[in-house]
């Protein structure tokens, strides 16, 4: 009864999947032909499913699903076999095909890697068995990440393109105190290059504080000509829709020229200081010697945040 559920299931994902690749809605259809394959493994399904993945540009997928079909019609009986001789010629013909675009990506792993360091693509442990040999993957973004216990995360995002062959040497995660350590004696070039970009970023958000200010200073006119006694009403607090309007510009305007002029003074004043201490011989050596820098501005009508991070 089961097994007869499971085959009526197949059967209707398999009829969503053929109603929408013709539209081109491969991220439906395919993973209905994909759970139809999986309810009731059929070599027409699992070839319908390899040209659904190519179509939709998921070439490494759809090589290794090309693969699978070609499988099992290898351990079908040799009259079954003719039966999918056709299809047999297209799916080598398509792998082929696909063995010149599928993307391929090398990981290395830098000599001074502990051996509890743990490697993932995408959230995804990558074995040991896959650091130096290439990985054939689909085209897209991809986050690798390294991770030592008691030791902070590092990620770095790639973008791998059809056909590209990318080779990327990972990261080690360094303790907090090395970074501190990188922080403070940063190459001289490499501080400034920080402080010059910290300071340029606080001099926009000043600039921004300015401009919100002006935008204040003209919405304060509106609300004048617009509320109270202006319109006919002794209610002061009382406006038409262009004074309402205004007052609620007021508002925003008020709370982003706060946080750009105090997050602007923060950026400004850092940034000079970095290139005003920054030591006039390189201490790090040229793995370190690239300044890394992320810069994060916020805030609301309470609170107002810059926070700054990286290592020079």
């Amino acid at each position: 009864m089961a097994r007869a559920q499971d085959v009526n299931r197949a059967k209707v994902r398999f009829d969503d999947g053929m109603r929408e690749m013709p539209e081109g809605n491969y991220e439906k259809a395919c993973p209905a032909f994909a759970e139809s394959l999986r309810l009731d493994p059929l070599p027409g399904t699992a070839f319908t499913l390899a040209v659904c993945e190519s179509r939709w540009g998921r070439v490494a997928t759809a090589r290794a699903r090309f693969d699978d079909f070609l499988r099992m019609v290898a351990a079908l009986p040799n009259k079954e076999q003719k039966k999918q001789s056709d299809r047999v010629v297209v799916a080598k013909e398509q792998i082929a095909k696909l063995e010149a675009v599928i993307p391929t990506l090398i990981l290395r792993l830098p000599p001074d890697s502990p051996r509890t360091m743990v490697v993932k693509r995408n959230d995804m442990v990558v074995e040991p068995t896959e650091i130096g040999t290439p990985i054939a993957l689909d085209p897209g973004d991809y986050e690798l990440s390294t991770e030592v216990p008691g030791l902070p995360l590092r990620k770095k995002r790639i973008f791998l393109v059809k056909g590209e062959k990318k080779t990327i040497t990972l990261e080690v995660p360094l303790p907090a105190s090395q970074l501190l350590t990188e922080t403070n004696h940063g190459s001289s070039s490499g501080r400034k290059t920080a402080g010059f970009v910290i300071g340029g970023v606080g001099l926009a958000a000043i600039v921004t504080g300015v401009v919100a200010t002006a935008i204040a200073i003209d919405q304060r006119s509106k609300i004048d000509a617009h509320c109270g006694a202006k319109i006919g009403e002794t209610d002061p607090k009382k406006c038409d829709q262009i004074g309402f309007d205004a007052a609620q510009n007021i508002q925003s305007s008020t709370i982003i020229s706060t946080i750009g002029f105090v997050a602007g003074g923060v950026g400004l004043g850092l940034g000079i200081i970095l290139v005003a201490t920054s030591p006039k011989k390189d201490a790090l050596d040229a793995r370190t010697s690239r300044p890394r820098i992320e810069v994060g501005l916020g805030g609301s009508s309470r609170h107002v945040g810059f926070d700054i991070r990286g290592a020079w």
